[in-house]
């Protein structure tokens, strides 16, 4: 998970420094890039936990569906924030944009993980474990 977080920062930063700029492409691409982080986070928990078929769609269907719940509720975030402060101009613009771009990518991250973990602990409490035979039990 941490090879991840710091994989979707580089990627991030370098989309923010070198990726479009401009009012529909660049917000897009931060969305496309946004959502392939959600989705290799739901695989690398279905992966990890050993899950079948059904339980690879659930990961997935839970953390892009979170993930974009949190990104909503970041963006409701931000607009407050704007407003409070009187900020004039485009973000795009500012100093304050790399900071943006490294607080979406940890709501997403987290957005995307907060479905799955509850989810996983339940899955894991339903699985009982076989009661083991008298015979190969050590006194």
């Amino acid at each position: 998970m941490k090879i991840i977080t710091a994989l979707a920062v580089v990627v991030m930063l370098l989309l923010n420094a070198f990726g479009p700029k401009s009012s529909v492409g660049g917000p897009l691409t931060g969305l496309f890039f946004s959502l392939l982080i959600m989705w290799v986070i739901g695989a690398y928990r279905a992966r990890s936990k050993n899950f079948g078929p059904p339980g690879w769609l659930l990961s997935m269907v839970g953390a892009i569906v979170g993930g974009f719940v949190a990104l909503i509720l970041f963006n409701t975030a931000m607009e407050t924030v704007m407003t409070v402060v009187h900020f004039e101009g485009r973000l795009i613009d500012s100093q304050w944009s790399y900071a943006v771009e490294l607080m979406m990518v940890f709501f997403a991250m987290f957005g995307s993980w907060l479905p799955i973990e509850p989810g996983n602990r339940l899955l894991a409490r339903r699985v009982r474990q076989k009661p083991i035979p008298s015979s190969t039990r050590t006194i």
